[in-house]
């Protein structure tokens, strides 16, 4: 009796070993057939994107060409040399009334000492000794 029932639940686990095979085979191609429908759909999609593109640009270059023939190009050049003109004028006021107006005739010498009197103040100040440059 206990050959029998060791071969039996033998034949049984055997039978389900092979449907278990068999299901992993077809859970396999279900897989691989819904890779390739995906693959498809995801290809119709970048087409209808491609062809919604494709007619967006022909719109849009129609739609230029026509405002490109109402912009008037001697009138643009005539507006960037006058423009140009403009602000040349206007750095040239600015330069006129940057102008140095300081008087010549300055006394060097007093200068000096007017400098050595700055860099004394600047040592004292910072407790150094002051070089000397003479």
């Amino acid at each position: 009796k206990d050959s029998s029932q060791y071969n039996m639940a033998k034949q049984r686990a055997s039978r389900m070993l092979k449907q278990k095979r068999t299901l992993e085979m077809q859970l396999d191609q279900t897989f691989k057939q819904q890779v390739n429908v995906d693959a498809v759909s995801m290809a119709v999609e970048q087409m209808k994107e491609a062809k919604d593109t494709i007619s967006i640009m022909e719109s849009t270059n129609k739609q230029l060409a026509k405002e490109i023939k109402k912009v008037d190009l001697d009138k643009a050049e005539n507006l960037q040399d006058d423009l140009e003109d403009i602000l040349n004028q206007t750095n040239y006021i600015s330069e006129t009334l940057g102008r140095d107006y300081t008087v010549d005739g300055v006394d060097e010498e007093d200068l000096e000492a007017e400098l050595d009197g700055i860099e004394e103040d600047l040592f004292l100040n910072t407790g150094t000794e002051v070089p000397m440059t003479k």
